[in-house]
């Protein structure tokens, strides 16, 4: 078990991490801070050695995964509808020069499978490299860059489905 201060400190240094990686599974503010509060205390109860901070940090995102996967898998969760309202509008230019809102990538993301949406979220939002995705999602460097292409079609889709609609 860990002590009161090693808790403070990863929370301080990790929390919003653990947060919006929940938060990009769910998709729901009040269920990703309910996974954040039960990787912080499955955190305080192990007994876990970390060679560094690195290795802590794939670690507590190995366990948001985890965690939000089994919140995904539970009959609580199939019999409500989750949805967040994006109230921040931002844009961004996608490849052919069209303006892409904010919102309606967060709203694509809401459609893909969310092991992709977590990869996305990882390697993009958290500027993991491959490897460290690799670590933990704890698949092969290879599998990861392909989990990456196959999360960015998806998205790609979702977003020209989207716009059809």
């Amino acid at each position: 078990m860990r002590t009161e201060q090693e808790l403070e400190d990863a929370v301080r240094k990790y929390g919003m991490l653990v947060f919006r990686l929940a938060v990009a599974m769910v998709s729901d503010g009040m269920l990703a801070e309910d996974i954040r509060q039960n990787v912080f205390l499955k955190y305080y109860l192990s007994n876990n050695s970390f060679q560094s901070d690195k290795a802590l940090e794939a670690w507590l995102a190995r366990v948001t995964v985890n965690e939000g996967r089994s919140l995904l898998r539970s009959s609580w969760h199939k019999k409500h509808v989750l949805s967040d309202q994006v109230q921040e509008v931002e844009t961004m230019p996608d490849p052919a020069g069209a303006i892409v809102l904010r919102d309606e990538i967060l709203e694509a993301l809401q459609h893909i499978p969310a092991r992709y949406r977590a990869a996305i979220h990882l390697v993009y939002g958290e500027n993991y490299s491959l490897n460290m995705l690799s670590e933990v999602l704890q698949i092969q460097p290879s599998s990861a860059a392909a989990l990456i292409s196959r999360a960015r079609k998806a998205l790609r889709k979702q977003l020209e489905v989207n716009h059809e609609g």
